[in-house]
């Protein structure tokens, strides 16, 4: 943003794509680092978007993604779908297939490989009360 306002410009200093993260058309190794912000938590399937998560970083390079969790699964009857998306608070259980998947992408766990216990809810949305869990892993270098 910095950069934007000295260079008196609002064209961002990224360009934005549309499309399925799990299946992209970018080249293996095209990234040394890929955010994913409250996404995967809406219908994404976890295994595809790892494996291509991992088919796109470089060696070395960082996936670092949030998502909304609750330590035990939440009943998520009756729960919108936003954008049309079918949505799911993450579980401990979630977060720990995650891990345990990303090994099998050769993405390795930046810090902890443990999930933390939660401590009271900061998000209450749609009569659903929940926190965020964060992971970040590195592809390994080769």
């Amino acid at each position: 943003m910095v950069r934007m306002v000295r260079e008196r410009t609002w064209r961002p200093p990224f360009r934005l794509y549309r499309g399925d993260l799990t299946n992209t058309t970018f080249a293996p190794g095209s990234f040394d680092l890929i955010t994913c912000i409250s996404v995967i938590e809406h219908g994404v399937d976890h295994r595809a978007f790892l494996h291509e998560a991992s088919r796109l970083l470089r060696p070395g390079g960082v996936l670092f993604l949030t998502a909304d969790y609750w330590e035990r699964p939440l009943d998520m009857s009756g729960a919108p779908n936003p954008y049309g998306l079918r949505w799911k608070v993450l579980s401990r259980q979630d977060a720990m297939n995650l891990l345990e998947w990303s090994s099998q992408e050769d993405l390795h766990p930046y810090g902890p490989d443990d999930i933390p216990s939660c401590g009271d809810p900061c998000v209450i949305w749609n009569k659903k009360e929940y926190t965020f869990v964060s992971i970040a892993w590195v592809k390994s270098s080769g």
